[in-house]
């Protein structure tokens, strides 16, 4: 197995303040002919940006990285390409850094598109505004081909030599597994660092200092979590939960095993009991439980304005001070209804808004292609499998050619994605396509043809999707009738 480097890169960039637009309101909606992609307010259904882009992916720090013509780039809220598009495959800005991919390897830019550190890593995380972790190697898809992503959600380097602070290069348990979280989203000093001790689950975790490349405080928790209003709950080997501070020292210890991040000054407490119900407390910054017991039902933040409780019947608000003030009634809130056209039931050969793959049956060979509603034909018929538009590329094969390749908007073959050796326009969780020809490109290209050729009564069966055999079991037809 290759080794991989757990790398801490430390550098000083200084970041341009940042007015972050309403990307929390909007979502990203993609369809039309071509499935191209654009940004949708979530309340109302209206337009915030056109829906131009091949991929679309979430706001962060007020740009979102987007595909255009094969390649990302990033937006702003307005929707001016702010950084041209010149990379494979872009993630979300974090304390005024992205991690992008170039080829095989990715890197970091900073919000002027200048690269911070090369491409030439597996993966390169932000951490902080200073600090970058980074895993050597060449990138690998995680994800189906053409969903692919630079998700932040998982900090682990799997078989790491150790951990290195760039410029001094501090060594700190070589051979050892390491595992990396999140401690203050928003500073660079500390972050979470656990080492495997006898098997993968077995970890301990402590702060390690990103300045000092030096442990701040030894590995001894075995569940961490991030500072949330200058606080951290974490659990010891013991089953303590203890509650930091920023500089990693112990509070306070609480009897309860299960405490939420805190938010709005106080942490929810979720207790089970012997008989499976649940009962819920909410604790103070000091560790004192609100009302000194623990309620059947409980509203947070999230759901409500505020910290609600019920007793006997009525709902209290939690005030600042920890006593209890009888809850108003909250207007009722109205969301607007949005009208959404009724999808019709697709077959093989149909796309979206009308579209559909044709065959050309005036010709000896046949060949696959696709035309809009009106019967503007969008791509000639000359290919021996076809796909419909998804994130503005249908994928396109030949025979001679050994490869399946991207065909743009225009019809015309593209070099960006790159060809791949098979393609299927679906896909199955714990499931594979099954195999056909001992080839893979002629066996994806028999199973298109055969999904395609498909109809409901008709003599030619769907394919396939047969089960990996550990989440996913038997076969079962890519297409049904009902």
């Amino acid at each position: 197995m290759k080794n991989l480097t757990a790398t801490l890169v430390a550098f000083f960039v200084s970041c341009a303040s940042q007015a972050i637009a309403q990307e929390d309101d909007w979502v990203i909606r993609c369809g039309g002919d071509f499935g191209l992609c654009g940004f949708y307010d979530r309340e109302t259904g209206d337009q915030t940006i056109p829906p131009i882009y091949e991929r679309a992916m979430p706001f962060g720090e007020g740009f979102a990285a987007v595909r255009y013509e094969g390649q990302f780039g990033f937006i702003d809220a307005q929707g001016a390409m702010v950084i041209e598009p010149n990379f494979d495959l872009a993630g979300q800005f974090r304390f005024g850094l992205a991690e992008v991919l170039v080829g095989e390897h990715v890197g970091i830019v900073n919000r002027n598109g200048e690269f911070m550190v090369e491409p030439a890593h597996a993966r390169a995380i932000p951490v902080g505004p200073r600090a970058i972790l980074v895993e050597s190697g060449s990138w690998s898809r995680s994800h189906y081909a053409g969903h692919e992503r630079l998700d932040y959600d998982w900090l682990g380097m799997k078989d790491a030599d150790g951990l290195w602070m760039h410029f001094n290069y501090w060594s700190v348990a070589p051979g050892s597994r390491l595992q990396f979280e999140i401690f203050d989203p928003m500073g660079d000093e500390l972050i979470w660092a656990g080492i495997q001790l006898r098997h993968a689950s077995d970890i301990r975790y402590g702060l390690f200092s990103m300045e000092r490349g030096d442990w701040w405080t030894l590995p001894q928790y075995t569940e961490v979590g991030q500072l949330s209003e200058g606080l951290a709950v974490v659990r010891t080997d013991e089953g303590e939960t203890h509650v930091l501070d920023e500089e990693g020292e112990l509070l306070f210890v609480s009897p309860y095993s299960n405490v939420w991040e805190f938010e709005d000054g106080f942490a929810q407490v979720t207790v089970r009991s012997e008989d499976g119900s649940y009962q819920y407390g909410v604790l103070s910054t000091t560790g004192d439980l609100i009302g000194g017991q623990l309620y059947a039902e409980i509203r947070t933040p999230r759901t409500r304005n505020t910290w609600e409780i019920r007793v006997d019947g009525k709902w209290f608000e939690i005030n600042a001070d920890g006593s209890l003030s009888e809850a108003l009634p909250l207007p009722e809130r109205v969301r607007p209804q949005i009208q959404r056209p009724e999808r019709e039931e697709l077959g093989p050969l149909d796309c979206n808004n009308g579209v559909t793959i044709f065959k050309d049956t005036s010709s000896s060979d046949q060949g696959y292609g696709m035309m809009s509603a009106d019967g503007t034909i969008l791509i000639d018929p000359e290919y021996d499998a076809l796909t419909c538009f998804v994130s503005g590329v249908a994928w396109a094969a030949n025979f001679g050619d050994n490869a399946w390749c991207p065909v743009g908007p225009d019809g015309v073959q593209r070099e960006v994605p790159a060809c791949r050796t098979s393609h299927y326009p679906i896909a199955w969780s714990h499931h594979g396509a099954e195999r056909l020809d001992p080839d893979p490109f002629t066996s994806s290209v028999k199973w298109v043809r055969a999904y395609l050729a498909f109809e409901c009564g008709g003599t030619s069966a769907a394919p396939l999707f047969v089960g990996d055999g550990v989440q996913g079991h038997g076969t079962m037809p890519a297409v049904r009738c009902n």
